[in-house]
């Protein structure tokens, strides 16, 4: 049987190399760790996925995208019942083009630590945006 290749990899210099086992995560990642062939960059890889909440802390809810959150020119515009929900959570609504995706993953309860040696925090729309499930 043909090894089926994800689309989205197909860029990557290192592409994952099986489906995902959620019954067996752990087994998954030490397999695919094991394809690595820099021994540096495994010592990287498994000390930045054993130490996950430093990077990111996910949602306790899943929430994606809101009917009514639509994009003007080059800014996106939050329906009402957005504005009251984010308002009563302290969230600030960000209107710019990846705005919606760190919105809804604050909104869902996820924590963006900042980022070392910057004023920002952590990119998040990529980690959540539904692509893989």
């Amino acid at each position: 049987m043909a090894k089926r290749i994800n689309p989205s990899n197909l860029r990557s210099p290192a592409q994952i190399g099986q489906a995902c086992r959620l019954d067996d995560l752990d087994g998954w990642f030490a397999d695919e760790l094991r394809a690595v062939k820099d021994a540096a960059v495994q010592r990287a890889v498994r000390d930045v996925a054993s130490n996950l909440d430093a990077f990111v802390q996910w949602p306790r809810e899943a929430v994606l995208l809101w009917p009514g959150c639509c994009r003007t020119s080059k800014y996106h515009c939050y329906p009402e019942a957005i504005k009251v929900s984010a308002k009563a959570a302290k969230i600030r609504l960000d209107t710019r083009s990846n705005g919606p995706a760190v919105v809804a993953f604050l909104h869902g309860g996820g924590k963006r630590p900042l980022r070392e040696g910057s004023r920002n925090q952590w990119s998040i729309h990529h980690l959540y945006f539904g692509r893989f499930p």
